[in-house]
């Protein structure tokens, strides 16, 4: 897996759509991670300690939350394009330098987004007993995964063929909220809470960026967030 964050993509690649949609005021993926991190970050405070593990090349970081915020990441080029750009807004730290055991009840909360569809099952249960020893005590885990309970199976099966990247070998779990509940009832945890959104509407960008964010916020809101191609885990220690 590493090597396909390494060397297939290139540094900077998710922080660049959204760089260049919003400055174009259009763009369906800019739209989608827009959304994402948008709705991230109303948990990050600026009063808060903040991990953002697998932070690519620093987006959420750099553009959102004002904690005080490290990011991680496996890939040495996304964390050099994070340090050029974002320095002044949190450390960013190549996962290899990184020790889970020296940060014993250090944050209030981390965020992990389009992470665990990377990872299997037993990954994911040891990297959430990591986070659950780095949490401090009512401290958050927010992570963010794809809803394969829904049209997600058809949306990424056309992603892969029409889009600039193929995840095909690296997609390699595909929660539904049912399952990504069973997995998480296997920790330590005990409170969390799953929601979904991004939406059919947020094609709606490929008009306008506006368009697209208010008509999928306005949708979300209506319907409670009971649907989406994204879900939302919000997890409390």
């Amino acid at each position: 897996m590493k090597n396909f964050w390494e060397n297939d993509l290139l540094p900077g690649y998710y922080d660049l759509i959204v760089r260049q949609g919003t400055e174009k005021n259009r763009g369906i993926q800019t739209c989608w991670h827009v959304l994402t991190y948008s709705k991230v970050c109303s948990f990050v405070e600026e009063s808060m300690d903040h991990l953002d593990y697998a932070c690519g090349p620093g987006t959420l970081i750099g553009r959102y939350t004002k904690a005080r915020s490290i990011g991680v990441d496996l890939s040495h080029n996304q964390i050099d394009y994070a340090v050029q750009n974002y320095h002044h807004s949190g450390d960013f730290i190549p996962l290899d330098n990184f020790h889970f055991r020296e940060n014993q009840d250090s944050f209030d909360v981390i965020t992990a987004l389009g992470l665990f569809e990377y990872l299997n099952d037993e990954e994911i249960l040891n990297l959430l007993d990591e986070f659950y020893f780095m949490l401090k005590e009512n401290g958050k885990i927010i992570i963010t995964t794809p809803n394969y309970g829904g049209l997600m199976y058809v949306l990424d099966k056309v992603l892969n063929i029409i889009g600039p990247v193929d995840y095909g070998l690296q997609n390699i779990n595909k929660f539904s909220k049912k399952r990504l509940i069973q997995l998480i009832n296997k920790t330590k945890f005990k409170s969390y809470k799953v929601t979904k959104f991004n939406t059919l509407f947020l094609f709606l960008s490929f008009i306008n960026l506006n368009l697209g964010k208010k008509i999928n916020n306005f949708i979300e809101n209506i319907t409670k967030n009971k649907f989406g191609f994204l879900m939302l885990l919000e997890i409390t220690k």
